[in-house]
């Protein structure tokens, strides 16, 4: 693990002494410096300020405004910024082999895994210091490694439950989906306990338990939230407005479509003075309900070119495409080797781990069939479907002669 995380960082280093353009700008970076600058979560649209903001989730712009205070300059934060996306994302890479062992993987499926990932080829979301999905898959990892170490088919214990939802409430500080994604990854594992009696105690002890210290965890944000904002949510707000940019007479599947001039982002606060002075009038919460129902409105007066749109999303959530076409090839050899993963676990009767690897994908993916498609979207699930891919090739190397210890 030391050694691939090593490598890992070696690289990326590498890569972050070539010279680069102009510093990426980002609702992240401009909710962080806010909050440097000014003392305050908000203001993350380009065209103006539009107040206190739960836009993006918290945890990647605290982290901006703690590096902001301590250097009290822009470019260098984002120099420190880079540094610690390097740090972050060569940890990403020696993360999967402690998630192998977690989830009982044949062995050297870590490493093998860790391999794909040694070279960044998503240099603007792994280096640029402009988003918060490096972090998201950290805490992606982290959360999947710890659970999957404690619980198994007959072990859900409260205590387990309580342990578990700390790690969770802490993870959905950096994305929201997270919750959705562990729940839906535990279910086949949960399913599989014996007797069939014991699991409605089971589901009360561990899920009550869970949802307690869940809640605690998240309280003092949630509390943020609904006294400045005036609404309840977990972490982020902006559904409404996604829904309604993604699903609109000029949306397109693709997010950098969406983007041209003319396109369905024209109506986001970051290229409107309309949309940002909305905001500002209706505060950001009414500014959501007000975009979502928009969104519903023209999805119930037009259903087939709904149907079209979520289908098209749902192809490329299948089999992702990415601006760059090396990028592509890679993702797509990343996905066809991990549906080859779930054949081979299925006959080979581990059909529990083929399970979870897809209960995994599915509960964090769940809203995306219904917003603009951004690989950056999807790229933590890239590398859970990693480890299934990398369980492929040490099935076929016979790797997993010796079953792992337990």
């Amino acid at each position: 693990m030391v050694h691939l995380f090593v490598a890992a960082l070696l690289i990326r280093v590498m890569v972050l002494a070539i010279p680069t353009g102009a510093p990426f700008d980002s609702e992240n970076l401009r909710t962080g410096f806010t909050l440097g600058m000014h003392g305050y979560f908000g203001d993350p649209f380009l065209k103006e300020r539009t107040g206190l903001s739960a836009h993006v989730a918290p945890m990647y712009p605290a982290l901006i405004a703690l590096v902001y205070r301590l250097t009290h300059d822009v470019h260098i934060t984002q120099r420190v910024l880079k540094g610690i996306f390097a740090i972050v994302s060569a940890l990403n890479v020696a993360m999967l082999i402690p998630l192998a062992r977690a989830l009982k993987l044949p062995r050297g499926t870590g490493a093998i895994a860790g391999i794909f990932w040694l070279v960044p080829l998503f240099v603007w979301t792994e280096l640029s210091g402009t988003h918060e999905t490096i972090f998201a898959t950290l805490a992606l990892l982290l959360l999947l490694t710890f659970a999957f170490s404690r619980v198994a088919p007959d072990n859900f214990t409260a205590r387990d439950g309580a342990l578990i939802g700390v790690v969770a409430g802490l993870a959905v500080h950096v994305s929201p989906l997270l919750l959705p994604m562990l729940a839906f990854a535990l279910a086949p594992t949960f399913l599989s306990g014996r007797p069939w009696s014991a699991l409605p105690r089971r589901f009360v002890t561990f899920g009550g338990a869970f949802l307690l210290t869940f809640l605690v965890v998240i309280l003092p944000y949630t509390i943020r939230n609904h006294t400045v904002l005036g609404g309840w949510m977990l972490m982020r707000d902006n559904l409404g407005l996604e829904l309604s940019v993604s699903n609109a007479d000029k949306a397109r599947v693709m997010a950098e479509d969406n983007q041209q001039n003319g396109g369905a982002m024209d109506s986001h606060p970051n290229a409107s003075h309309t949309e940002s002075e909305r905001v500002r009038t209706l505060g950001e919460v009414g500014f959501n309900k007000a975009r979502q129902q928009e969104a519903f409105t023209w999805i119930s007066a037009n259903h087939a070119a709904f149907v079209s749109l979520t289908l098209a999303r749902l192809k490329l959530l299948l089999l992702p495409r990415a601006i760059r076409s090396y990028q592509t090839v890679f993702a797509d050899t990343i996905v066809l080797l991990f549906y080859a993963s779930l054949v081979l676990l299925w006959i080979r009767k581990r059909k529990q781990l083929a399970a979870t690897l897809v209960a995994a994908i599915v509960g964090y993916e769940l809203i995306y069939p219904f917003i603009q498609y951004d690989i950056r979207y999807v790229y933590p699930m890239l590398w859970v479907q990693t480890a299934g891919a990398a369980t492929f090739i040490a099935l076929m190397l016979k790797l997993d002669a010796e079953p792992l210890p337990s």
